[in-house]
């Protein structure tokens, strides 16, 4: 799914106009237009905004995951978090030796 399409989508299944985005976006309605119907260059800047309008990743507006949040991304990064932490802990335990 491209940048424009997602815009698309997302605008229509949150009951929102072109004009809704634009002001969010800080642009106009004919812009929004082009947008959805030109795949045209979109700031990193208006890519965030788009991203946090929709309460999506914008890995998934760039096509780069599957997932329109970062929940299963996030769920990964934590477990490996929380494993470093066990790791680093029994390291840094001192070992307790019998006689």
């Amino acid at each position: 799914m491209t940048i424009t399409e997602a815009l698309k989508r997302f605008r229509k299944e949150k009951g929102l106009s072109q004009k809704d985005i634009a002001e969010v976006l800080n642009t106009t309605p004919q812009n929004i237009y082009r947008l959805e119907k030109i795949d045209s260059a979109i700031s990193a800047e208006a890519i965030v905004k788009i991203a946090d309008a929709f309460g999506v990743s914008t890995d998934y507006l760039l096509g780069r995951s599957n997932s329109p949040n970062n929940d299963a991304d996030k769920a990964i990064l934590d477990a490996a978090i929380e494993f470093n932490q066990i790791v680093n802990q029994a390291i840094n335990r001192p070992s307790v030796h019998t006689p």
